[in-house]
């Protein structure tokens, strides 16, 4: 009770216990459903005892090792996505939304033709954790500034075989090869229509501003087996672009054949994009997300094609396929891209390349890769992310 926790939890903890005692079960299986119990049932206590050593312990000398042993790489994630979705949002959630911190943290993104973004923070959640749109509106009432779905294709398509996911835990980071795993447009539309509905209501119940509750991008991608990815990525815009806060053209996905060479001819593809953009969403920005693997004349050239497009900005980057035999862990023979710590250099040293060309002209920067933290942050913006 010291701790914090309401009786409503201490006796769901004890009859966690007692059940371990009649049916079996280890000191484990009792510290993670505690763990659950706490978490999810009364977020009064969670909130009470996350920043104590019991939960640290709780959390990772107990939880997270047996869940790594229980689940692997693409398990994990799923159930994160489910746990997020299902713990829904609680009358206490306002989305982040701090009068006092909203200012300073807040930025707006300004593109061709005074096209804006408007975030209410710059920390936002790239493309590939909600690929399916399931868990926006518990992700933005976490405080993110923005979550951006994706990637999503127009068909369905079940991606690369498993195993497809693995830990690097000696490198702090993840070899992914999912594929393009999708639900496809017309799923996604109908989960992104159901979020705006929600934080609809949710913006009237809380009284927020417009806009405060957050923002969401979608991450468009094409089918593995599709003959044109101009008419994929442009069907996703039209399906999806009037629903989304901003577009993603990911054209740098390294577990998709031949999606990488996209960027050595972006041009008649932005074009087009762009013009049916005009056509269904006007003021919505186009965001090219690019891999932090390409070389000095490469940067130069897709520099050149997004400032004489009607494209509206950049994100660095991807993941890489270009570090892998510098890894330490035992997976680290796996193909696919790597994301985390072991990426974070490289990364901010493309933001650095291409800040050199885009910043004089103006057009905006997102930065992405091994952020960890707030010093991990302020390298990107300093390396020119905005």
């Amino acid at each position: 009770r010291r701790l914090g926790f309401s009786w409503h939890t201490i006796r769901a903890m004890a009859a966690a216990y007692i059940r371990s005692r009649i049916f079996g079960g280890s000191r484990n299986t009792l510290v993670l459903t505690s763990a659950f119990l706490i978490s999810t049932f009364n977020p009064d206590d969670y909130a009470g005892i996350r920043s104590t050593s019991f939960y640290r312990t709780l959390s990772d000398d107990y939880a997270t090792p047996l869940l790594r042993k229980i689940l692997d790489g693409e398990q994990a994630h799923a159930f994160a996505i489910k746990a997020v979705k299902y713990a829904g949002v609680r009358d206490g959630d306002t989305f982040g939304h701090d009068p006092t911190t909203s200012s300073f943290l807040s930025v707006t993104l300004t593109g061709r033709k005074s096209r804006k973004l408007s975030l209410r923070n710059c920390v936002m959640l790239s493309a590939g954790f909600d690929k399916d749109a399931e868990a926006i509106v518990p992700l933005l009432a976490a405080g993110f500034g923005a979550v951006e779905i994706g990637s999503v294709t127009p068909e369905p398509q079940s991606g690369n075989p498993k195993p497809r996911v693995f830990r690097l835990l000696e490198d702090s980071g993840v070899i992914n090869r999912y594929g393009f795993n999708s639900s496809g447009h017309s799923a996604v539309k109908s989960n992104l229509e159901s979020s705006l509905h929600s934080l609809s209501q949710i913006r009237s119940y809380h009284s927020l501003v417009p806009g405060s509750e957050g923002s969401i991008g979608v991450n468009l991608g094409k089918n593995t087996l599709s003959p044109s990815a101009v008419l994929d990525y442009t069907l996703g815009i039209r399906s999806l672009g009037p629903l989304s806060s901003y577009i993603v053209i990911n054209v740098s996905c390294p577990n998709i054949k031949n999606l990488t060479k996209l960027q050595d001819d972006l041009k008649p593809l932005l074009d087009e994009c762009c013009k049916v953009r005009d056509d269904v969403c006007e003021r919505k920005m186009i965001f090219v997300k690019v891999g932090p693997d390409l070389n000095d004349e490469s940067i130069k050239k897709i520099s050149e094609v997004i400032i004489n497009s009607d494209v509206d900005g950049i994100i660095v980057s991807n993941t890489s396929s270009s570090l892998l035999t510098t890894l330490k862990s035992p997976h680290s023979n796996e193909k696919g891209g790597l994301s985390g710590t072991p990426i974070k250099n490289l990364s901010t040293e493309s933001v650095k390349k291409f800040s050199k060309h885009l910043t004089p002209k103006g057009v905006p920067i997102i930065g992405v890769g091994g952020i960890f933290n707030s010093e991990d942050a302020l390298e990107k913006i300093h390396a020119g992310a905005r």
